[in-house]
């Protein structure tokens, strides 16, 4: 088991939550090698609930995930307006959401993250023949990729 703080996005929260997407099963894999709670933000459970608009039983996962502690938002949005906004500007061109800023924001206040020039930071995602060609915003700035 990894014992370091887990910053969900909406994709694998989806994942884990709805048992028809094609990587449920890595999530859940990957949910029980890593340390819960999850951390997240209000956008990213924003987002996750929408593309699980159609899937009633997933929403109620995700619902039963966060009643029990498993997910947690614990981001406050409002303080971080400036480094924000500097971000979702760096970043207009890849393009970066609300919810990859806020992840991105997340992740340099988490404690043991920081933001040292080019730190690169863990993160699990799928496997996929490509993996570059699945690169948003948010893990583009977190490993520490020019998105220019």
């Amino acid at each position: 088991m990894v014992n370091s703080t887990v910053i969900i996005d909406a994709g694998p929260l989806v994942a884990l939550t709805n048992e028809r997407d094609q990587y449920h099963a890595w999530a859940r894999q990957e949910s029980v090698k890593l340390k819960a709670p999850f951390i997240t933000c209000d956008a990213v459970l924003s987002e996750a609930w929408f593309l699980l608009r159609a899937l009633p039983k997933a929403q109620e996962k995700m619902l039963s995930l966060m009643q029990k502690g498993l997910i947690q938002s614990q981001f406050n949005s409002a303080p971080e307006t400036v480094t924000l906004t500097e971000l979702l500007r760096k970043y207009a061109d890849v393009p970066m959401s609300f919810a990859d800023a806020s992840l991105v924001r997340m992740s340099e206040l988490v404690q043991g993250y920081g933001r040292p020039p080019r730190m690169r930071w863990p993160i699990h995602s799928p496997p996929t023949p490509n993996p570059d060609a699945r690169l948003t915003a948010c893990s583009a700035a977190l490993l520490g990729k020019d998105c220019d």
